[in-house]
This record gives C-alpha cells, structure tokens and sequence, in this order.
C-alpha cells in the first residue's frame, strides 16, 4: 500500500478495516507524520478512546513524531474517554478513582510538554471530581506570565475559583462582615479577569453568575445596600443576558417551581433598586424598556415592575392628580399591603392625611408578621400628628418601639427624640397589637362624616372575637361595625351592605345594617 493509498482509505472510512489496514501501513514504514494522525482519528471515530490513547503516546515524544503535531488529537481522545466515564443524567464521574486517574496522565502531558491545551483541559475536568483547589495550587506554581494570561487557562481558573469561594457562599446568622467583604473581594477578582460574552456563549465564562450572585447576598445581608446592587448590576448589559434561561427547582414545600431568567431578574433588581435610592426618572425609563420586552415573567414581576413605574411617576408627574389616581386604580385593582403603604406614602406626601390614613389602615394585613408592617405603624405616628391626634400617634410610636425591641433592633435618633417628647420609654417590649392600630385607623376614618345618610360598603374583615368588624366602604374608607346592628342577617366577609352611620364612645360605628347580596 502506498501513502496514496492510504490517504483515500482514511478518506473513505474510517472503521475497524481501515484502521487495520493504516495500523499496518504505518508499522511497516514506520515513518509517516500524517498516517499516526489518521490513526489516531479512526481510534476516535470508532470510540475506542482507551486503545487509541495508547497506541499514540507510546509513539510521540521524539523527533520523528513530535507531541506538539498530535497534541489536538490526543486531546480529542481524552475528551471522549471522560465523556464514557461520566453519568449522562447527574454529568458526574461513574467511578471517581479510575476518572482521577486518567485527569493524572492530562495533569503530567502538561507537566512534560508543557503544552496550555491541557493545563485547561486539566482544570475543566478538575471541577467534575470537586478538585478544583488542586488546580489552583497548580497555577501558583507556574511562573510563566505567557501560560497564566492564556485566555484558555484564565478560563478555567475563574470558573474553579467561582466554584470555590462564589457559587456556594451562603448568608447565615453567624455570617461575619469579614467573610462577606472576602466574598465580595473574590467576586471581584472573577469580574475583573474576565467581562460579559456575546448572548450566545452567556456560559462560557463565570462573569454573569457572579454579578447575580453577589446581587442576592447583598439583597440578604442588608436592605439598604441599593446603590451597592446598582454598581454591581449595572456591571452587566441586558441586551446580552438570556431571556428564557429558566430552571426548575423545588421548593421548601415539595412544590415544583420555574425560576426567573437571568434578563427578568436584572429588571426586578435595577428597578427595586432605582425606586429605592429616589432615582424615579431612571427607574421609569428602565420599567419601560423591561416592559417592552417579549419575555416570560414569573412571580407577578411584571406586575411589581409597573407598580414601581406609577409609584415613580406619583413622585415626579407634572399632572400629580393624574398619576396618583393612575396608581390609586392600580392598587386598588391588585390587593397587596405593601403596595397601599406605598400610596399613603404618595398621599402622605402630597398632604392628603385622612387619604394616607385608610390606605396605611388597608396596609395593616393582620396575617403578615409585625416587623414587616413597622414601616406602615412608623408612618402612621407622624399621620396621627399632622391630623392632630397625639395620643393615637404615641400608641403608634409605642408599637413601632416594641417592634425593633422585640427583634434586637436598634433605634433611629429620631425615634429617640420622638420617644423622649412622648414620654416613652426607649426600652419598651413585649406582644404588639396591630389590631388595636387598625382600630385607631378605623375611627379616624369618618371622624367628621355626618350620621344622617345611608352608605354603602363591603364587609372587609372580622375582629377576633367575631362580634365586630370593619366596613369598606365604595371610597376605600373604613368604619368599625357591630354584628348586633345587622338585623336579621349572618354578615360574612364579601358581602354588600348599607348602613347608616353612628357614634359610641370610641367613635363612629355603622348602625342599621342592610345586607344587600354578594
């Protein structure tokens, strides 16, 4: 056979015939470059990755067949071996030990030939079998700038060094600011060897994850970081972040669940954060530009993301009126505590007190846990003020004190002095009473409402003991009610009533209840 010969078989197939045929072409000759190259591909064509191995590198390593002319093939070779030693379903290594020790024989191909395709390949593999340590150690012991700056091997170097000390960092009770300005110094190590790909590659490189990772320590470490998130997401360019890179997980409760994409938990974040730091112009053009895209989104976070859009423009319209009653029909449509503390804030701030005061009274959601609704109960003490009211806003300020006390927090100069003028003590503990603030709220609401006309509501809610409740009326307004006063009827929650409206010592009550349906 000639190399002609050879050369057109190798073209042709590449099976166990024709391997057999350049396997004896080449032992015979015994000096042809290419023929060992064409070897080696049929090895690896027919999946015998183990035989191929051998049969190449107990012939390279001379003059004659150099390691550097066959190095891409012998890799190609290791990559399918590793691949038949890998579970398909958990990508893990079927048997570590024999997978260690073929990652072995790559680490001393390096070490021999000195050639970078398998340092990377090295520290790639190193992260299947949890090692990436070992790579990393190897790296510092390398002095050549040339190996170390090799796109390739910094690569893989981020990527171990991610799997290390960013993707499981977790925020615990005993977490110290010192572990947390260390995971901070890491991330930005990984951020500033390396920059955003193409939409395309996204996993080619550990930028992103790290920037959304270091964005969910801060949202958990504190909640007034928000210029912080900001310089760290502003780090990535949205128009390059997958829009459907969705995963499944399962929750705390078994539940099977869809995570956001990487490009919906940017716009949560940027515009969460702009709103919070009082940026409203940025804030509003990003909420557009994220309500613009053709994306899936999860959670109602296209619902928060126009709420944070109206919440804005309430701040900076020219129309005031205008965008506050846009953002009134919006929370009213869409009934989320939070969401009524933001437009009695909105009120609060445009001097509509007795309007602030009912939607900071349908803010106080008695199945949420006290510390989330102290802001609503700390509003409420300067509400009560400017309505005149100073002996419900020390009550309100009494609260809002047991609160912080209650969970170790510290308190504001502020509410010191505001303690001191009351005559509070700063120390104060023990069980709140939100129902007892709702009530102040409640009274307050038709305080200077005449008694001689009939009203129309729905029965929002019941009191503990079930004897009593409150009455949402058609202007959002609320007024406490007696189950006394509806006579010849099982009030329920939902149902539509008239009423008139009365006075006892406490304030105003509906009296003569007319239920009017569902």
């Amino acid at each position: 056979m000639t190399y002609k010969e050879a050369k057109e078989l190798y073209d042709t197939a590449k099976d166990e015939k024709a391997l057999k045929a350049l396997i004896e072409f080449f032992e015979y000759h015994n000096n042809n470059k290419n023929v060992l190259y064409y070897i080696a591909d049929c090895f690896n064509e027919l999946q015998r990755f183990s035989d191929g191995l051998n049969y190449v590198l107990s012939k390279v390593d001379n003059d004659i067949f150099p390691f550097e002319r066959y190095s891409a093939i012998i890799q190609k070779l290791f990559k399918g071996l590793l691949i038949t030693m890998t579970d398909k379903e958990t990508n893990k290594p079927i048997d570590k030990q024999e997978y260690e020790q073929e990652l072995c024989k790559i680490k001393q191909l390096w070490l021999k030939f000195k050639d970078v395709r398998f340092l990377s390949m090295y520290g790639f593999e190193c992260r299947n079998v949890d090692d990436q340590q070992e790579y990393l150690k190897l790296l510092e012991s390398i002095e050549n700038d040339s190996v170390l700056s090799n796109i390739y091997i910094k690569k893989a170097q981020l990527w171990c060094y991610y799997d290390l000390y960013i993707k499981n960092f977790a925020v615990t009770q005993e977490t110290t600011n010192e572990q947390v300005s260390e995971f901070i110094k890491c991330a930005e190590f990984v951020t500033t060897n390396c920059c955003q790909e193409k939409l395309d590659k996204y996993y080619n490189n550990p930028y992103v994850l790290t920037i959304v990772k270091v964005v969910k320590t801060l949202n958990q470490i504190s909640s007034s970081k928000y210029k912080e998130i900001i310089k760290w997401i502003s780090l990535l360019d949205v128009d390059k972040l997958p829009p459907n890179d969705e995963s499944q997980y399962t929750n705390s409760f078994g539940m099977e669940c869809e995570s956001a994409s990487t490009r919906e938990f940017y716009y949560y974040q940027i515009t969460r954060a702009y709103e919070k730091i009082k940026e409203y112009e940025k804030c509003i053009e990003i909420c557009d530009k994220a309500l613009s895209e053709d994306i899936k989104f999860h959670y109602r976070n296209k619902l928060w993301i126009k709420a944070r859009k109206l919440y804005c423009e309430c701040q900076i319209a020219k129309d005031k009126e205008k965008a506050i009653l846009n953002y009134k029909k919006f929370v009213d449509k869409n009934d989320f505590w939070f969401m009524k503390h933001n437009l009695a804030s909105v009120y609060f701030i445009n001097n509509k007190m007795q309007e602030a005061l009912t939607y900071n009274y349908l803010a106080l959601d008695l199945k949420q846990e006290d510390k989330k609704l102290i802001n609503v109960i700390y509003d409420l003490v300067y509400i009560f003020e400017a309505l005149g009211e100073y002996s419900k806003s020390k009550k309100c300020l009494m609260e809002y004190i047991k609160i912080r006390n209650n969970n170790g927090w510290d308190l504001p100069l502020d509410v010191e002095a505001k303690a001191k003028l009351y005559g509070v003590n700063a120390d104060l503990k023990g069980k709140t009473n939100i129902v007892g603030i709702k009530k102040l709220c409640a009274y307050n609401n038709y305080h200077n409402t005449s008694c001689d006309k009939k009203f129309k509501g729905t029965v929002k809610s019941f009191t503990q003991n079930g004897f009593s409740g409150f009455i949402e009326t058609q202007d959002k307004k609320l007024v406490f009610f007696n189950k006394s006063e509806a006579k010849n009827a099982e009030l329920k929650i939902g149902d539509n009533i008239e009423f008139e409206l009365g006075k006892n010592k406490k304030g105003p009550t509906a009296i003569k209840i007319h239920l009017k349906g569902k």
